[in-house]
């Protein structure tokens, strides 16, 4: 492995670092990557964790920001974090959920989002009393609340928001 080379032609301010093996624009970025993220190693061999240790944003697709603001924010209970013509922003148990307007959605048939919760039955309840429908998928095994146990003993139960995006409810055995 020559280090110092560039990687191509077209990326010529781009070396491998000597100290740690890792890409950078230049020894610069490389220093004040370090800085702010410590030279931290992977167990994936690549050297940088890249995103192993980022807190990850999710994104839903909705055709009107306020429905679905009202949805999510007041229904299910997240709180609104920021609001633009574009999206919304919810703080979803720590994890940053952006609501995103796209004019031409389509509603795919899987779940696209779903939480991880203590007691099924209690928030089925709680979500029920506020309006939320819960899907029974023919063929399967569910109760009269509309959950699926599998195998294992995990819990699993089904709603849509209002632009037809499928989300569900998680209650892990043990």
């Amino acid at each position: 492995m020559n280090t110092g080379t560039p990687i191509n032609a077209s990326m010529t301010n781009t070396t491998r670092n000597t100290r740690n093996g890792n890409w950078c624009s230049s020894g610069n970025v490389c220093r004040v990557l370090q800085r702010h993220i410590g030279d931290r190693r992977s167990v994936n061999g690549y050297g940088w964790r890249v995103l192993g240790d980022r807190p990850l944003m999710a994104f839903i697709p909705v055709r009107d920001l306020s429905v679905a603001k009202s949805f999510y924010g007041e229904l299910i209970g997240l709180r609104v974090t920021e609001e633009s013509p574009y999206a919304v922003v919810l703080d979803a148990g720590g994890t940053m959920l952006r609501l995103t307007q796209v004019d031409d959605l389509r509603a795919q048939p899987f779940t696209i989002a779903g939480w991880r919760v203590l007691d099924m039955g209690e928030s089925i309840d709680t979500l029920a009393t506020r309006g939320v429908a819960f899907i029974r998928y023919e063929g399967m095994d569910q109760d009269a609340k509309g959950i699926w146990s599998t195998p294992g003993g995990d819990q699993v139960a089904w709603f849509k928001d209002p632009d037809g995006n499928t989300l569900s409810l998680t209650c892990f055995a043990g």
